[in-house]
């Protein structure tokens, strides 16, 4: 016997006829609120690939505006990837345009 098909915004189960469907709608609203987004449940990770010496610059810019981070080694020498937690990659967005607009001003 297969599970029977749920709103994916509610989770509430679909009704007779509208099994194909993935959220409520055909025959009225969703009966329940949303479910919270799993993104704010476990948040994600965006991954920034930079050259190592600009690590000091990308470190002040995440930190001073809240974010955390891994280091992790590159996929060529002298580079390094950052696992930078976050909410919203568009919020995070100009924090890295600053920091790398900054490196490339300073460029060795």
């Amino acid at each position: 016997m297969s599970e029977q098909p749920r709103c994916r915004l509610c989770g509430d189960p679909m009704p007779a006829g509208e099994e194909m469907f993935f959220y409520h709608g055909y025959s009225g609203p969703c009966p329940k609120p949303p479910l919270p987004r799993l993104a704010q449940k476990i948040g994600l990770v965006a991954g920034v690939a930079i050259d190592e010496w600009k690590l000091p610059i990308f470190v002040r810019h995440l930190t001073q505006a809240g974010y955390g981070y891994t280091k992790h080694s590159g996929v060529t020498a002298d580079t390094l990837l950052l696992k930078v937690e976050c909410d919203s990659v568009e919020a995070l967005e100009p924090v890295l345009r600053a920091a790398n607009a900054e490196a490339a001003a300073s460029k060795p």
